[in-house]
């Protein structure tokens, strides 16, 4: 795995999405929630800074924010029956 220190301290939204496993649309989405950070610079593309996503990874943000798992719903509620 690459050390998260190494990769630049600016980051493309093309990189953030790969780096959070997020969309566009999504990181847009928690942007105007207050939920994800901001760009520091949207000139042409948004630009994220390195040290402010490693924070909210770090937080377990992205987890508790992702989309759930249609499987692990079914299987929770096969545990609330049992």
């Amino acid at each position: 795995m690459t050390d998260p220190q190494k990769l630049p301290k600016r980051l493309f939204a093309q990189e953030v999405c790969a780096f959070t496993c997020l969309s566009r649309d999504q990181i847009r989405s928690r942007i105007k929630q207050g939920k994800f950070p901001p760009p520091v610079d949207r000139c042409r593309q948004d630009i994220f800074d390195r040290d402010d996503i490693l924070a909210y990874l770090s937080q377990g943000m992205r987890h508790s924010m992702m989309p759930k798992n249609p499987f692990e719903e079914a299987l929770n509620a096969v545990k609330i029956q049992d």
